[in-house]
């Protein structure tokens, strides 16, 4: 009880490792909570990020665990539902720019296609301040965890996750509306592609 009480005091005051042990706490329930309503893994995982973010920021004082964990699925829920209703206006805008683009250059073959996506997507996350660049590569085009991050680059978990959100606030004003989506996708294609290639045997 008397560990629960300091946890939830330092959590509070936004001690670093009791922020990253919040987050060890209540993550994965609290992420397939987001992917059972978004069906979207990256997007489930920015969800709980942004509750954690939210949450941690608001620097408000939870009697328990359970009361903090409540807070946190409810921040979750509230996002979750917001970027349903961000993705329905993306997949409108997304719709019309793909029709522009083949309209355009037609009859180009999608990978023609998938290429110059990717050639506007990493224009622009080199543009990104530094940190940011370089956490937005490492958790969306390598695919590493939060903590994998933090330990690769010697900064906090909470600094990561803020870097992440940053990056992709900045992308999603620089991109035309509904290619960040489409963007996204492609990325966890390359990571997904990528972590293959390192675990085949040589």
């Amino acid at each position: 009880m008397k560990d629960e009480k300091r946890l939830l005091h330092d959590f509070s005051e936004g001690i670093e490792q009791a922020v990253s042990r919040v987050h060890e706490l209540f993550y994965i329930e609290l992420y397939y909570y987001a992917l059972n309503i978004v069906h979207d893994k990256y997007e489930a995982e920015n969800i709980v990020n942004e509750a954690f973010l939210q949450t941690w920021k608001q620097g408000k004082t939870f009697q328990s665990l359970h009361n903090l964990k409540l807070y946190l699925k409810k921040a979750t829920e509230n996002h979750a539902f917001n970027s349903l209703d961000r993705m329905k206006n993306e997949a409108v805008h997304r719709s019309n720019y793909e029709v522009f683009v083949e309209t355009e250059i037609d009859p180009r073959p999608q990978i023609e296609l998938k290429q110059i996506v990717l050639a506007q997507v990493y224009r622009q996350i080199e543009e990104l301040p530094d940190q940011c660049r370089i956490v937005f590569k490492l958790a969306f085009l390598e695919g590493l965890s939060n903590e994998e991050i933090a330990h690769r680059l010697d900064i906090s978990v909470k600094t990561v996750m803020n870097q992440k959100r940053i990056a992709r606030d900045k992308l999603k004003k620089k991109l035309p509306p509904g290619l960040f989506t489409s963007a996204m996708v492609l990325c966890a294609q390359i990571a997904a592609l990528q972590m293959l290639c390192e675990r085949r045997p040589i």
